[in-house]
């Protein structure tokens, strides 16, 4: 995939010789969790994810290796000869290599990504890649036949699917009962599919001939859609399928687009999927090769425009215009710090020419103020508030008095309209409280995990993934000191992206000695 996006995208390979050329003094392929350190709440090095971090930097610059054509034809030989050596004399492809038995799982799987690889014109040209496919779907077809002598109104949607992405191969073979049987199915119960299995109700149905039923499934699935001018559109339950479960939601979406690109035809709607494709990069790590794949060939495949250079972007500050003095050339990334530029007359303004492609950005800002007076502060989508319960002989009651000796629970209460890996959470504790726990620890709640640490004055929590959602996440102090104190901030931030970060207001707490 990433070599067809090479060959078909030449501004790609551009940007990346150039960058392989130069003294890679930039931070083009360093790991977003080693950027702007000084913008986030905590060092990477007081965090779990140095490990991570240091695999994201050495994955992007092993891209180095996409212009060493030998390394590229050693990996080929070396993949395809594994697939011959798992092939059958039946045409499957087995399991694994101790295996005397083909699986048809297995071959399906292996004809499915094969088969994407055709769609999207990357497959390699190799005799014996076409040999594995053409002997795969003859024992396919000919175990479908053998399902369909028992059960004749068997379907088989992961074979009508395999099928569709050899167009040639299934003029050559002829009209299988197994493909007519799903398309009746698929007729009859599409209604009952999630997002994703309708798109790909919809695909198989274009596929094979149905085309204004296609287009039917497709209106059905804008209508379950949600779209904002700033997010562009989505399913906030997209649901699974079994055609392709090992795709993450963010990769189903990307069907999803194909499938409105393919047969809606409809510009808008592949638009605003596309842009809410590319903010997810915004605050996720996409790790996994196959769904990463999937999202770029599609992002890419439908449409080409997204590769120009982006249209000029003016800043202002008042009259003055600010130019950024230093900008990464790929991707248009800058940094630039106007402390002291911007007051109440001379406001930040920003105009962009062409809007034809997503953008994001963003305004920091620090100030210094006393704890009461600092009010809970949250951006579009990321959330987090902080209470005081006191337990009590009847459970947990909310107080704003204390007592030595009281046991506190400390409630916090996290709210984001998106996923984000790499969340931490800082706490900051008032100086009466010692916690119940002393210990760090890992801690499964609400649905999520985390590692949790108490710091000498804060409290700190480390989300590896937080998916969309509302949390309540708590933990448990003493009460030790008797005064008037600072209850301290809640503070929330993506170590991926510092800009998506939110934080409690703050308030004094008073502890008598009774």
């Amino acid at each position: 995939v990433a070599l067809g996006l090479m060959r078909d995208n030449h501004e790609i390979e551009k940007y990346l010789r150039e960058w392989l050329n130069s003294e890679r003094s930039d931070t083009t392929f360093v790991s977003m969790l080693q950027r702007n350190a000084d913008l986030k709440i905590l060092l990477l090095n007081a965090t779990p994810w140095m490990i991570d971090a240091k695999s994201d930097t050495e994955r992007m610059t092993r891209i180095a290796l996409l212009f060493d054509k030998e390394e590229i034809q050693n990996v080929y030989d070396k993949n395809i000869t594994l697939l011959t050596n798992l092939a059958k004399e039946d045409g499957g492809l087995a399991w694994m290599g101790q295996s005397i038995y083909s699986s048809e799982w297995a071959t399906a799987n292996v004809l499915m990504l094969l088969g994407r690889l055709n769609h999207l014109g990357y497959l390699p040209a190799d005799d014996r890649i076409s040999k594995i496919i053409d002997n795969g779907l003859a024992f396919l077809s000919k175990n479908a036949s053998e399902v369909l002598a028992k059960n004749p109104d068997a379907t088989f949607p992961s074979y009508s699917m395999i099928m569709s992405y050899f167009p040639d191969q299934y003029k050559v073979s002829g009209n299988h009962p197994a493909v007519d049987n799903t398309i009746k199915s698929i007729l009859s119960n599409w209604k009952n599919e999630t997002v994703i299995g309708k798109a790909y109700d919809a695909i198989l149905l274009g596929r094979f001939g149905k085309f204004n039923e296609a287009q039917t499934v497709m209106e059905s699935i804008r209508e379950f859609a949600s779209y904002s001018p700033q997010k562009g559109m989505w399913w906030p339950s997209i649901g699974q399928s079994s055609l392709m479960w090992y795709v993450n939601p963010v990769a189903a979406t990307a069907s999803v687009m194909e499938a409105f690109d393919e047969i809606l035809l409809d510009g808008n709607e592949v638009e605003r999927i596309r842009q809410w494709l590319i903010l997810q990069k915004e605050a996720t790590d996409w790790k996994e090769s196959v769904s990463t794949s999937i999202v770029l060939s599609a992002i890419l495949k439908s449409s080409s425009h997204w590769l120009r250079p982006a249209g000029e972007v003016k800043f202002n500050i008042g009259d003055t215009s600010l130019v950024p003095a230093e900008v990464e050339k790929a991707t248009g990334y800058f940094r630039e710090d106007i402390s002291g530029m911007v007051s109440g007359k001379n406001a930040l303004s920003i105009i962009r020419e062409d809007a034809t492609s997503a953008s994001w950005g963003a305004v920091y800002s620090q100030s210094v103020a006393e704890m009461t007076e600092v009010a809970d502060s949250s951006i579009d989508g990321l959330s987090i508030s902080k209470r005081y319960l006191r337990y009590s002989g009847e459970g947990v009651e909310e107080v704003k008095d204390l007592g030595i000796g009281d046991k506190v629970r400390v409630e916090l209460t996290i709210v984001t309209d998106r996923d984000m890996d790499y969340v931490a959470v800082d706490d900051s504790r008032a100086a009466c409280f010692r916690p119940v726990e002393q210990l760090p620890r890992p801690v499964v709640s609400e649905g999520i995990y985390f590692y949790l640490e108490n710091r000498s004055d804060c409290t700190r929590m480390f989300v590896d993934r937080l998916p969309r959602g509302r949390y309540i996440i708590s933990y448990d102090l003493w009460v030790t000191n008797s005064g008037n104190f600072a209850s301290g901030i809640a503070t929330v931030q993506s170590q991926y992206a510092p800009q998506l970060t939110a934080h409690s207001s703050g308030c004094r707490i008073a502890v008598s000695n009774d």
